[in-house]
């Protein structure tokens, strides 16, 4: 069964919100979703990607549950990107076909 992924707006309108997620191994943690990229369009195809920050505990790779009370539940295949002083920022990246 696929899941209806939300849309590049509906991500646009929670950016600086928190969302409560998992690991593979089930381990929970926050991320606070930090930005949203402009979509891009062509040949057919729309591409944007989100940034997530959490603790300074960096996480491999792999697919996230993600909870958020307007979204709901999310599957989101999330990679480490950087890890500072801040946190550990982990990037999601969405290409689809254009219906």
């Amino acid at each position: 069964m696929s899941q209806e992924l939300p849309s590049h707006a509906d991500f646009l309108r929670v950016v600086g919100d928190v969302f409560d997620a998992a690991d593979s191994a089930g381990v929970r943690t926050p991320l606070t979703l930090i930005t949203c990229s402009d979509e891009l369009r062509s040949g057919g195809y729309s591409s944007f990607s989100l940034g997530f920050r959490g603790d300074d505990t960096v996480r491999e790779q792999g697919i996230f549950e993600l909870r958020h009370p307007g979204l709901g539940t999310l599957h989101l295949f999330l990679v480490p990107s950087r890890a500072d002083a801040a946190g550990t920022e982990y990037t999601a990246s969405f290409n689809s076909l254009e219906a």
